[in-house]
Protein backbone atom coordinates (compact mmCIF):
# COMPACT_ATOMS: atom_id res chain seq x y z
CA UNK A 1 0.00 0.00 0.00
CA UNK A 2 1.26 3.05 -0.69
CA UNK A 3 0.71 6.85 1.21
CA UNK A 4 -1.73 7.54 -1.56
CA UNK A 5 -3.76 4.44 -1.54
CA UNK A 6 -3.84 5.09 2.39
CA UNK A 7 -5.26 8.82 1.92
CA UNK A 8 -7.91 7.55 -1.00
CA UNK A 9 -9.37 4.89 1.86
CA UNK A 10 -9.85 7.29 4.28
CA UNK A 11 -10.21 10.56 2.08
CA UNK A 12 -13.68 11.36 3.40
CA UNK A 13 -12.85 11.38 7.09
CA UNK A 14 -9.74 13.13 6.32
CA UNK A 15 -11.58 15.51 4.79
CA UNK A 16 -13.59 16.12 7.53
CA UNK A 17 -10.54 16.32 10.15
CA UNK A 18 -9.41 19.30 7.75
CA UNK A 19 -12.22 21.44 7.43
CA UNK A 20 -12.29 21.37 11.21
CA UNK A 21 -8.66 22.46 10.81
CA UNK A 22 -7.58 19.28 13.33
CA UNK A 23 -3.92 18.19 12.36
CA UNK A 24 -2.98 14.52 12.23
CA UNK A 25 -0.53 15.13 14.51
CA UNK A 26 -3.39 15.92 16.92
CA UNK A 27 -3.58 11.99 17.73
CA UNK A 28 -0.91 12.01 20.12
CA UNK A 29 -2.55 14.27 22.33
CA UNK A 30 -5.74 11.79 22.95
CA UNK A 31 -4.87 10.05 25.94
CA UNK A 32 -3.76 13.77 27.36
CA UNK A 33 -7.50 15.00 26.72
CA UNK A 34 -8.85 11.92 28.43
CA UNK A 35 -7.07 12.53 31.67
CA UNK A 36 -8.28 15.80 31.27
CA UNK A 37 -11.81 14.88 30.82
CA UNK A 38 -11.84 12.01 34.05
CA UNK A 39 -10.16 14.73 36.74
CA UNK A 40 -12.95 17.17 35.25
CA UNK A 41 -15.29 14.85 36.14
CA UNK A 42 -13.55 13.74 39.40
CA UNK A 43 -14.21 17.77 40.48
CA UNK A 44 -10.50 18.40 40.04
CA UNK A 45 -9.61 22.05 39.37
CA UNK A 46 -8.33 23.00 35.78
CA UNK A 47 -5.35 24.56 37.56
CA UNK A 48 -4.45 21.22 39.47
CA UNK A 49 -5.53 18.93 36.56
CA UNK A 50 -3.16 21.11 34.48
CA UNK A 51 -0.33 21.06 36.34
CA UNK A 52 -1.05 17.40 36.67
CA UNK A 53 -1.13 16.38 33.20
CA UNK A 54 2.32 19.41 32.17
CA UNK A 55 4.47 16.69 34.63
CA UNK A 56 2.54 13.53 33.64
CA UNK A 57 2.81 14.12 29.82
CA UNK A 58 5.93 16.54 29.86
CA UNK A 59 4.55 18.94 27.97
CA UNK A 60 4.42 23.00 28.72
CA UNK A 61 1.34 24.68 30.46
CA UNK A 62 0.55 26.68 27.09
CA UNK A 63 0.72 23.10 25.08
CA UNK A 64 -1.90 21.86 28.04
CA UNK A 65 -4.43 24.63 27.84
CA UNK A 66 -4.14 25.06 24.15
CA UNK A 67 -4.63 20.74 23.81
CA UNK A 68 -7.97 21.07 26.05
CA UNK A 69 -9.08 24.36 23.86
CA UNK A 70 -8.98 22.73 20.53
CA UNK A 71 -10.13 19.58 21.90
CA UNK A 72 -12.99 21.41 23.32
CA UNK A 73 -14.72 23.13 20.55
CA UNK A 74 -17.38 21.99 18.82
CA UNK A 75 -17.14 20.49 14.93
CA UNK A 76 -19.85 20.96 12.44
CA UNK A 77 -20.04 17.68 10.56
Amino acid sequence: MTVFDLIKVYEGPMNVLNDANVNLSDVRHIELFREYLRMKKEGHKLTYIVAFLVDEYSVGQATVYRIIDKFSKPVKV
